[in-house]
């Protein structure tokens, strides 16, 4: 093991993920009031297609962490993939000034979705190799960079979603697209201080001119496919549920047919594959549920001040941006105490803690005021730590798997992680069902919303309780038969 400084490229290659957050979410803060209000599609549709583009932004990574271990490289497949984010941002921001209209927007959306399968996965595993593989810093670094990312998912909403709304789209678009520009400079920038301070762990590769041909021909393919099935996202949910399911299948069927001695590695891989997608499932609830519950049965008041009912979507990423380099500082104090934790270990605590929240979160609805009423800042801190549970268990996750990934297959194993995310954004829409609230029936009332909302938790907090209970007893057994084979 080794204990030293981050490199200064960590830093670096994580504002290039900066950039690229803010992109993706001033897109996504827009999207779907630009869909219902200047499109005039219905709300159901503008939801089905925001949860199409959103899993398939999460499932290409897997084809992107394929190429670039076969192909490109980790290094060359940033660029691919920026460049493809980009090209979607121009053409968004085209259906302003021309005739293109939709074709341009779902296009777009096309050419978003496939530069993300180029860039996701390899930007995880860009930044797992600026480490060797024993270095407990991983820990304190998959947290930095998490917080980098959730710092551009933080103020892209608040700044492109009010530009969009007060100034006019095709300025919120733009600022969005300046990002994605911004991401590609530091790119550059990233890459000389990598290769200065980090050659031994260059992930780039030689790429020829027909290569690259190759893949600006195949992507552009992809990104008019994909454009088709974001479209009519409404007939396509289901049928993203079957592919991923299957899709999950592949890999539980490769763990079992590795050899042996990586085995057990690749069992370990699939606890933290599944632990993203069930934990994404269980906290990603707030533009949906927890949006809905703050408008209807929630007393927004604080004192003089009126709170947003749309700053509950900040809750998250403000949490993460605050706690997370308490986090890596309490983490690297541990290690020189030799505290140490593993991320196995951080990742079930993660688990214990969202259990927590939503018991929390229901007795919060049962101790409702008079007019069906709970107070702001209680419920603002109840989803506080539920977001903080996440920085226990996404960026621990990508340091036990990077530790061990077999030589060869970090960009695929990264990629199924990013599927993991993928997954839960499906999971994730059944169970917000479970507060499904129909204001439409006669006897609709705010006592009628809360009780749905107190069931939901309610139903939230076992579903966690039944999720930790086996995921400790799946790492349990496969850490025992681990160690049997003297692994």
């Amino acid at each position: 093991m080794t204990i030293g400084k981050h490199p200064l490229s960590l830093h670096t290659f994580s504002l290039v993920h900066f950039f690229e957050r803010f992109s993706y979410y001033g897109i996504l803060s827009l999207l779907v009031l630009y869909l219902s209000t200047k499109l005039n599609f219905s709300d159901a549709r503008s939801y089905a297609i925001l949860g199409v583009y959103g899993t398939l932004t999460y499932a290409t990574p897997v084809i992107g962490g394929y190429i670039a271990d076969r192909f490109i490289g980790f290094y060359a497949a940033l660029w691919f993939g920026l460049s493809f984010i980009l090209l979607g941002h121009l053409s968004i921001f085209s259906t302003q000034f021309s005739s293109f209209g939709e074709l341009g927007l779902f296009f777009g959306l096309g050419c978003v979705v496939t530069g993300s399968g180029f860039y996701k996965s390899n930007m995880n595993a860009l930044i797992g190799n600026l480490y060797d593989k024993e270095n407990i810093l991983k820990d304190a670094a998959y947290t930095i960079f998490y917080v980098y990312q959730n710092a551009g998912s933080f103020l892209a909403p608040l700044i492109c979603g009010y530009v969009g709304l007060k100034v006019g789209w095709s300025y919120g678009f733009s600022l969005a697209g300046l990002a994605g520009i911004c991401a590609l400079i530091t790119l550059y920038v990233s890459g000389k201080f990598k290769r200065k301070l980090h050659s031994e762990h260059s992930l780039e590769t030689d790429v020829q001119w027909k290569t690259v041909v190759g893949v600006l021909m195949g992507g552009g393919a992809l990104a008019l496919l994909l454009s088709f099935v974001i479209f009519y996202g409404e007939d396509t949910l289901d049928f993203l549920m079957a592919v991923s399911v299957i899709y999950l299948g592949v890999f539980i069927k490769y763990v079992f047919s590795v050899p042996k001695d990586q085995r057990k590695n690749m069992m370990i891989i699939l606890f933290g594959i599944i632990a993203v997608a069930l934990s994404g499932a269980l906290i990603g609830h707030g533009e949906t549920v927890f949006t809905l519950l703050m408008d209807r049965n929630v007393d927004t008041r604080l004192l003089s001040f009126e709170v947003p009912v749309t700053f509950i979507q900040a809750v998250d990423p403000l949490t993460i941006v605050i706690f997370g380099p308490l986090f890596a500082v309490l983490w690297r104090f541990m290690s020189k105490k030799s505290w140490h934790l593993s991320g196995i270990t951080k990742t079930l605590i993660g688990f214990g803690i969202i259990v927590l929240s939503y018991k929390y979160l229901e007795v919060l609805c049962i101790s409702a005021n008079e007019d069906h009423l709970i107070p702001v800042l209680p419920f603002i801190l109840g989803l506080s730590v539920l977001a903080a549970s996440d920085i226990l268990i996404y960026p621990n996750v990508l340091t036990f798997c990077s530790r061990f990934t077999p030589k060869g297959l970090t960009g695929v194993v990264m990629g199924f992680i990013v599927f993991g995310m993928s997954l839960s954004k499906l999971i994730g829409t059944y169970l917000a069902r479970l507060a499904s609230v129909d204001e439409e029936t006669p006897d609709f009332d705010l006592s009628h919303s809360l009780q749905t909302y107190k069931e939901f938790f309610s139903s939230m907090t076992l579903i966690s309780l039944i999720t930790l209970i086996v995921l400790s007893c799946f790492i349990l057994w496969t850490l025992k038969k681990r160690k049997t084979h003297g692994s």
